[in-house]
């Protein structure tokens, strides 16, 4: 039981009487039913009838200015505005609850506690933030400076902004994309300058780890080599990048980054950066003026060709002083090279040969670099050795989340690494390849140097994709569906053949419409429709018939069908193979599928019965097809492909072109074959052509 003097009761009766005076307004008036302030156009006057019953802190001005404790000296010229015109409850900010609930328990001079409802104003630095809360106590009024979270170093810089760069460093974003992540969450922006100091002091300690990294995996991988062979002459594989593509023309990447993995461990043992520039150092060579102090990143003065062979041999010599003296053989390549590259040019070999003087890049450039290595070596568990060594929590959700991203690597890895994952990669890639190959044959030259002035005939005919057939599923047909009748005339035999007329009929029903076709009718299929185009207008069998375009008729077909107000299904002679593809490709060109669908539940082939009931007709139907085939239609209905198409492909690649158009993936099976037998035929066919 704890005892109080009645002197001090008194005390704290006239606080909180005083307090309540002073602070308590009439919530029925200042209540706001919507969850945000701005939701009520009113509520602006009842935040501002809020900010009049505040204390008057005019005449503070000690009790203004931010004490030693909380002061941020490093990051105060970072601060966006020493008073700012925002309310201090604007927006959304980063908090640490604890570091914010320690700092309201109690008031600096009086010991009352405190309420953020109270604050005034809000001081940002970067994502953190200092509140300015009065007391509430009206004998009192000392303005606190509460602050949003903690501090690390002498100058009190604040931990949320280091690992706001750390974040950006290994996330491998910049500050432009991180303050469009902010703005778009309604957190305040932070200034460049200030995610540049942060990442200077976070950059110097990921180089830090991962040279620690390099060296552990480098002894690692000497052990594994010398418990294998022997020897700890280890064989390394070594790469180098630039952060700019070459044209085939021109090599001029201003910086580039080169590493070094040992075969054993499959861990980076070694890795170098080159830049060519620094932002300060040429700033101050167009003023003409001296560079102010700073951590200049520029080491390299020759071309962006040579950065690899320079890096390489870096590399090799701080192997040679840690005592791996073997020079291995893709380091022999490199020298190669490298000889060859600078072939009677004894300065360009002196140039290659010494590794550049080192000047303490981009710093961007190797901060990233750096962190990538790390990650490569350690894990994504690097990102909490980093915040230990700059003196930082490491973090406990930063923590769990490296343990979950390594442990799904590694389980990545695992599965990578079977036999049936490497079929599948090859497989997948085979297929890539093939589409690829299969698209360039059809479109033909559309991209290469100086294709706008070859002087060849431009060649822009494009082969058709493969018509697939449609699903074969089965309709179960009741009373509830009608039969309709229908009839296709075409301008010839291939699947891809324009219709030329529509005819349906059931019941008493009957409906018929003439199509212009856009591609020519053949003599053959005029000799049997007897329709045919002559100056723009059609005929039938000599007269002259209305025809619509190819959206029209579909349109008038679905109205017919319509009528039923019944599913329908399309009847209908030889319509597997032949009728319905081509009535299902015009109504996929004309964006009428999903329609169609809703109306029509399937198609009926009679012919399938009248084999049945017919059976010595098959020899006939048989014999009439090999009389009628065209020679346009060599390949099977599917492929959509006619002679001039094999002979387009057969031009534009003798090898594989006519592979890769036969063997394109169409549905579940390929276009026509896959057999190298049967494409070596046509190839050879076309290659006696051209001979004759």
């Amino acid at each position: 039981m704890v005892f109080t003097s009645s002197k001090r009761k008194k005390r704290e009766k006239n606080v909180v009487s005083a307090t309540k005076a002073r602070w308590v307004i009439k919530k029925q008036s200042a209540q706001i039913s919507e969850e945000h302030n701005y939701a009520n156009a009113g509520t602006c006057n009842a935040t501002s009838s809020l900010s009049l019953n505040l204390p008057d802190l005019n005449n503070i001005v000690a009790d203004e200015e931010v004490d030693d404790v909380n002061a941020d000296t490093d990051d105060s010229d970072d601060c966006e505005s020493k008073h700012s015109s925002m309310p201090w409850d604007s927006g959304r900010r980063v908090v640490e609850l604890g570091v914010l609930a320690n700092a309201l328990a109690s008031c600096k001079n009086c010991t009352n506690p405190l309420q953020l409802s109270h604050a005034t104003s809000i001081r940002t630095y970067g994502l953190a933030a200092i509140l300015k809360v009065p007391c509430s106590n009206t004998n009192c009024r000392f303005v606190n400076n509460v602050p949003t979270g903690k501090q690390h170093g002498k100058t009190h810089i604040w931990d949320v902004n280091t690992k706001l760069a750390n974040a950006l460093i290994h996330a491998g974003v910049g500050v432009s994309q991180m303050n469009s992540n902010l703005a778009a969450l309604n957190i305040p922006q932070v200034q460049h300058k200030l995610v540049s100091k942060r990442q200077t002091e976070v950059g110097q300690a990921v180089e830090v780890v991962a040279n620690s990294s390099v060296l552990e995996c480098l002894e690692e991988e000497c052990n594994a080599t010398e418990k294998e062979t022997g020897s700890k002459d280890i064989c390394v594989s070594v790469d180098a990048g630039w952060q700019k593509r070459g044209s085939g023309k021109a090599y001029d990447s201003m910086s580039g980054h080169a590493t070094m993995i040992g075969t054993r461990t499959g861990k980076v043992v070694g890795y170098s950066v080159r830049t060519k520039s620094c932002r300060v150092c040429s700033h101050a060579s167009k003023t003409g003026t001296n560079p102010q102090p700073h951590d200049c990143k520029q080491n390299w003065n020759g071309s962006a060709k040579a950065m690899e062979q320079d890096m390489v041999v870096e590399m090799v010599k701080e192997k040679k002083q840690a005592g791996i003296l073997r020079v291995i053989r893709y380091i022999q390549k490199c020298w190669a090279y490298m000889v060859a590259q600078n072939k009677h040019n004894p300065a360009g070999v002196e140039v290659g040969l010494d590794a550049m003087w080192k000047h303490p890049g981009s710093a961007s450039l190797n901060y990233r670099v750096s962190a990538a290595v790390a990650q490569k070596n350690i894990g994504h568990t690097y990102v909490s050795k980093v915040n230990a060594r700059i003196g930082l929590s490491p973090g406990s959700y930063t923590q769990r989340l490296a343990v979950l991203r390594d442990l799904q690597h590694r389980k990545r890895k695992a599965l990578n690494t079977t036999r049936a994952a490497k079929r599948r990669r090859l497989e997948l890639k085979a297929k890539r390849l093939q589409k690829s190959s299969c698209q360039e044959t059809r479109e033909g030259k559309t991209y290469s140097p100086e294709v706008d002035v070859c002087g060849e005939e431009a060649d822009l005919t494009f082969i058709p994709p493969p018509c697939p057939s449609p699903v074969r599923v089965p309709v179960n047909v009741s009373s509830e569906h009608v039969p309709v009748y229908f009839d296709l005339e075409t301008t010839g035999s291939a699947r891809t053949s324009h219709i030329t007329q529509i005819a349906a009929a059931a019941g008493e029903l009957h409906f018929s419409c003439y199509v212009f076709p856009r591609i020519a009718i053949s003599s053959q299929s005029a000799s049997v429709t007897g329709i045919s185009v002559r100056n723009g207008i059609m005929y039938h069998h000599g007269k002259r018939v209305d025809s619509k375009s190819i959206s029209t008729a579909v349109d008038m077909l679905l109205d017919f069908c319509q009528t039923f107000q019944k599913k329908i299904i399309l009847v209908g002679h030889n319509v597997e193979s032949f009728d319905s593809p081509i009535l299902m490709y015009a109504l996929d060109r004309c964006k009428k599928l999903e329609s169609f669908t809703n109306i029509v539940d399937g198609f009926l082939d009679t012919l399938k019965f009248f084999r049945i009931e017919r059976p010595v007709l098959d020899k006939l139907s048989e014999y009439w097809f090999r009389k009628c085939k065209r020679q346009d239609s060599i390949v099977n209905f599917c492929s959509g492909l006619q002679l001039k198409h094999l002979e387009l492909a057969y031009s534009r690649d003798p090898v594989e072109g006519i592979y890769s158009l036969f063997s394109e993936q169409c549905g579940k099976s390929v276009r026509v074959s896959k057999s190298r037998k049967v494409t070596g035929k046509v190839v050879e066919y076309f290659a006696s052509l051209r001979e004759s």
